[in-house]
């Protein structure tokens, strides 16, 4: 999210589509004093492989939290959304092409759904080890996918119902964009750019030389990565409202 000078990196990633230039995965921005860093934490990336089985083999244990009710209902409900648009696919095809319609279509969600969302992303990265929130803000900065293994650490570390609740988010938006309504809603740069100048008019030098260490690849430890990305999440719930409701839908829009 831009908010200060220098344009934003430009890595190439995969899966989901690029955000100006940059891949997406998960929540937020990073700036630091020389320039931007985009980030994002989990969305869709969770019900990447939500189909059947996969599902469980991705998040492991975690998924397997739930019971067994709610995992047949979701897995039932989204075969029903894609229909036959994964016959014939590879398992990291099928994944990638649900991640993608789960964050095209989270956009289509209202302001509630997605600041909920923003919220257990949050309670995520504040409850997780440090090696997992680490690795999210490591592989989120350097542009790349967090791994299976950092994503199941991140879910792990939520409580069974914030767990259902997040699938279910990431299921709604699933069947939103499959049948294409509600109308997705995106937000400018002009209407974050402000929200994060507020965010990052506080925000301590610490984190700050922490996500720069991680930008230009010097030595930064887990703990000073970690501080950082919780830092700026738990900034971003701090926002009035309509901030809020500003921040949590950039997050999710492609």
């Amino acid at each position: 999210m831009p908010v200060g000078p220098g344009p934003a990196p430009q890595p190439a990633v995969v899966p989901p589509a690029p955000k100006r230039g940059r891949g997406v995965v998960i929540v937020g921005a990073l700036a630091a004093a020389a320039g931007v860093v985009a980030i994002k934490v989990i969305s869709g990336l969770v019900v990447g492989s939500v189909v059947g089985t996969a599902l469980g083999s991705f998040l492991g244990g975690p998924y397997q939290k739930l019971p067994s009710d709610v995992r047949s209902g979701f897995e039932s409900r989204v075969k029903t959304a894609v229909g036959g648009q994964l016959e014939g696919m590879s398992d990291s095809a099928a994944s990638a092409r649900l991640s993608s319609l789960v964050q095209h279509g989270l956009v289509r969600l209202d302001d509630q759904h997605l600041v909920r969302h923003l919220t257990i992303q949050t309670q995520a990265l504040d409850r997780a080890d440090t090696p997992s929130c680490a690795g999210f803000a490591r592989a989120s900065i350097g542009g790349k996918a967090p791994s299976d293994a950092v994503v199941r650490g991140l879910m792990s570390a939520l409580e069974t119902p914030a767990l259902q609740e997040f699938m279910e988010i990431n299921i709604e938006g699933l069947e939103a964009e499959a049948r294409g309504s509600p109308g997705a809603e995106t937000v400018t740069d002009d209407q974050v750019n402000p929200v994060f100048d507020k965010i990052f008019s506080t925000f301590p030098d610490q984190d700050a030389t922490a996500i720069q260490g991680l930008v230009n690849g010097t030595t930064t430890t887990d703990e000073a990565a970690c501080h950082a990305v919780r830092t700026l999440y738990d900034s971003a719930l701090t926002m009035a409202p309509a901030d809020l409701a500003i921040l949590a839908r950039f997050d999710v829009q492609p």
